[in-house]
């Protein structure tokens, strides 16, 4: 059919309310967009995988330091690839997705700005491209930023695309952005300040094989102490 499709949001919400801005024939046509269909599937995987390349590795990084350095005694300085923990993550996203992930396909699916199966493909590709590129830089990025970023560009792209994007909805998604950080570091700080006590209870003795075997770059001071507030291993 002609028109804005209901699945698309149609008839209803933010995207809903901005078709009469736009004709018909330009909204959506039936035979183009259909051939775009299988190949939006495939940019959605190609997706997925840019998204492991980045996100997974945000998600693993910690896990697998803290285990690298507690089964050798040492401060890892490269890590290797543990693909138990990437197996978790990657579990734990599916399961995410799969229970509250509704909610963010929806905003960025219909509530930001007009997507079919055009639309969606070249936004995909966008973001897919820019967290593969940031992946083999190594810098930790968020697919869901580079995902909004290239809906809202799409967007802009159309004729009057200015009024076809939710600017309301944007500035909601910016002010969170910007409040998750110091959200996330107070949580993570309250966290383990009531951790630390039971933490620094327990008595440690570090791997002294590992790191005598580092040729000198760490200077140990422990002098055969295992307990924690006592023992620190200094970086010359």
């Amino acid at each position: 059919p002609r028109g804005f499709p209901a699945s698309l949001g149609g008839g209803g919400g933010d995207a809903g309310e901005r078709q009469a801005a736009v004709p018909e024939d330009e909204i959506w046509n039936d035979a183009l967009e259909r051939r775009f269909a299988f190949g939006q599937v495939l940019s959605a995987c190609f997706e997925a995988f840019s998204a492991g390349a980045n996100d997974v590795s945000n998600a693993t990084g910690t896990l697998i330091a803290v285990f690298d350095t507690l089964s050798t005694g040492s401060v890892i300085t490269g890590l290797t690839p543990n693909y138990w923990a990437a197996v978790l993550a990657s579990f734990a996203i599916v399961l995410g997705l799969s229970t509250l992930g509704s909610r963010v396909m929806a905003t960025i699916g219909e509530n930001l700005t007009l997507v079919t199966p055009s639309r969606g493909l070249a936004a995909e590709v966008g973001t897919a491209l820019s967290l593969l590129i940031a992946a083999y830089a190594g810098i930790p990025v968020s697919t869901t930023h580079c995902s909004v970023g290239a809906v809202v560009a799409v967007g802009l792209c159309e004729t009057q695309g200015f009024r076809k994007v939710n600017w309301k909805l944007i500035a909601k998604i910016l002010v969170t952005w910007a409040a998750t950080i110091p959200a996330a570091a107070l949580m993570s700080c309250a966290l383990y300040a009531a951790m630390r006590p039971a933490v620094l209870s327990q008595g440690w003795v570090p791997n002294w094989g590992a790191l005598n075997a580092t040729g000198g770059r760490f200077r140990d001071v422990c002098n055969g102490t295992v307990e924690v507030r006592q023992c620190v291993v200094f970086v010359p």
